[in-house]
């Protein structure tokens, strides 16, 4: 399973800012001729997230388009989903769980994914802007989850 640490770093990264073209289309948000259809906003956060649902579409539909993708010899990509404020993302595995090692694969995909999202470049923090709850990375072994790695921004601060 040692691929699935670098199959992983290279997909998420592929994925994460392959598909990101923020840079070459301005955002106009005065075109929204409608008025929200929520009730009055007392607080900041609470105003902004049209804007952050609006990212977060934007990030799944570019990313489903590529779906599903093989990352790696055992590992495929199958889905991804917003929920709250999270990117979650479903991975199916061709191995048995006996030919796993769970705990080394989750310690080594987890150590890979937290280098990649924790990099300092504009994308990755755009991307957790977007997300402020996180990424959540699921893997399968036919319908059963195996294991799951939740990564928030605050777990860049506690390097």
């Amino acid at each position: 399973m040692k691929g699935l640490k670098y199959s992983a770093l290279i997909f998420i990264a592929a994925a994460l800012f392959g598909c990101d073209d923020s840079k070459s289309k301005p955002v106009d948000n005065s075109t929204n001729s409608e008025p929200a259809k929520t009730a009055p906003v007392s607080n900041d956060t609470q105003a902004t997230k049209p804007d952050l649902s609006k990212a977060q579409d934007k990030y799944i539909s570019e990313a489903k388009r590529l779906l599903p993708v093989k990352v790696n010899e055992y590992s495929n990509l199958v889905d991804l989903y917003k929920e709250n404020n999270s990117i979650n993302y479903k991975y199916v595995m061709d191995v048995s769980k006996d030919d796993l090692d769970i705990d080394q694969s989750k310690k080594v995909t987890a150590d890979a994914l937290k280098t990649l999202y924790c990099s300092d470049n504009s994308e990755m923090k755009d991307f957790k802007n977007a997300f402020p709850d996180g990424a959540i990375h699921n893997y399968y072994i036919k319908d059963e989850m195996v294991f799951s790695i939740h990564l928030k921004p605050a777990d860049c601060d506690a390097k």
